[in-house]
């Protein structure tokens, strides 16, 4: 379809309105609010939605436009998808591991500072990883081809210690393999196209949601604190580490947030605490979005599903392309991190006017239904043995992370074999 000329300007080889880019941006924004509140709504699925009525979108916005919007989405998304991880244990896969300390907080009267906690990580290491990209692409160039081939013994390498942390290492060993085992099985399971959300829902969110029924625990009233209860040197450390970790990790197909949180966790020798941990998680989650712009733009690869799709819009990404990109980002960051904290207020207002038990049995029932729509019932049946696996480390003994296997052994199995 021809457009009009005239009323376009250049800028990274497509002619666009600062209008259509602004209209891409806040629509993006507001999408990224549904998709990051709603349970089992993961950020791929709505990006490869776009593309399919994208020829559709092309008769009214450039491609650009439609790059644009995935963009503001997706960042948008890794912050408001901190309330669900936090308020109703059903985590994105980013955020796994942010359900066991943020839940614990949750009935500590503390649901609030967990969300900012995480909100906070994100944001930072939004604007720490936005300024160091362009500095970056000579580096991630010349040295990719060289981290390639050790980043499955740096990954075992973390696996070792996380077992060596724990006081059971025989049972923490069998845990991780039997967890991993579950996860390379899921990921080669032809009945499902989406493995992660029911795998994770169970090892992470209902188990952890089972046990709260069994003790029969109740939401305290929530603390709405200004100041963040952690010292100035463990959010400089989280900070730093998400963005590093994020952005290592960015560069290999295959490793993904959670794996980022683990590594930064274990680099610390985990000084930095729940607090700091949840400061990690929330910041890797967003960096590891960012990151992916550079390895599109330096080499070709785009490593999440949104990017992806991005790549299938515009197919190459210019210098400039990058620069707004970069603006967005940030800009979908700046009021997703405004709505993220007002919206966690109302959350901690209205959670503890419910009965826990009856929630839970809701969450659990939500869930259920989410992954029976979006895997069918080969998914249900993973997220139940899910959920049995993920029951078994708090019984033997052991932390809830061993169940980071699940995606852990896939991925070093990939890397070695």
């Amino acid at each position: 379809m021809q457009r009009k000329k005239g009323n376009y300007r250049k800028q990274g080889g497509v002619k666009i309105i600062f209008g259509e880019l602004l209209i891409a941006l806040f629509s993006g924004i507001f999408l990224g609010i549904f998709t990051g509140l709603v349970p089992g709504v993961h950020i791929n699925m709505a990006s490869m939605f776009i593309l399919t009525v994208s020829p559709i979108l092309f008769a009214f916005f450039s491609p650009l436009a439609v790059a644009v919007f995935i963009i503001a989405m997706a960042i948008t998304h890794t912050f408001l998808d901190n309330i669900p991880s936090i308020y109703l244990g059903a985590p994105e896969p980013g955020a796994a591991l942010a359900v066991l300390p943020g839940h614990k907080m949750l009935l500590q009267g503390e649901g609030y500072e967990a969300v900012k906690l995480m909100t906070v990580g994100s944001f930072f290491g939004l604007l720490l990883s936005a300024v160091l990209i362009i500095p970056s692409i000579p580096l991630v160039k010349a040295i990719f081809p060289y981290l390639q081939q050790f980043m499955g013994w740096i990954l075992l390498a973390v696996v070792l210690a996380i077992i060596f942390h724990e006081q059971k290492k025989i049972v923490a060993l069998a845990l991780f393999l039997l967890s991993g085992t579950l996860g390379v099985i899921a990921f080669n399971l032809p009945q499902i196209d989406t493995p992660l959300f029911p795998m994770l829902s169970g090892l992470f969110g209902l188990s952890t949601l089972f046990l709260s029924l069994n003790d029969k625990v109740n939401i305290p009233p929530q603390k709405i604190a200004d100041k963040l209860s952690l010292e100035k040197k463990k959010v400089f450390t989280a900070i730093g580490l998400s963005t590093f970790c994020g952005s290592l990790v960015s560069l290999f197909p295959g490793v993904g947030a959670a794996e980022a949180s683990v590594l930064g966790n274990e680099l610390t020798g985990r000084r930095i605490g729940d607090k700091g941990f949840l400061m990690l998680v929330g910041g890797v989650n967003t960096v590891n979005m960012v990151v992916s712009f550079l390895t599109f733009y330096a080499l070709d690869k785009p490593r999440n599903g949104a990017i992806v799709v991005v790549k299938e819009l515009i197919k190459e990404i210019t210098f400039n392309n990058l620069w707004i990109f970069l603006a967005v980002a940030v800009v979908a960051g700046c009021v997703a991190m405004v709505l993220t904290l007002y919206l966690s207020k109302k959350f901690s207002h209205y959670i503890t006017k419910v009965n826990y038990q009856k929630l839970c049995v809701g969450i659990i029932l939500l869930v259920g239904l989410m992954v029976l729509l979006l895997s069918g019932i080969y998914g249900f049946i993973l997220m139940a043995v899910s959920t049995a696996v993920g029951l078994l480390p708090p019984l033997a003994g052991v932390k809830r992370s061993i169940n980071m296997g699940s995606l852990l052994l896939p991925v070093i199995l990939m890397f070695l074999l």
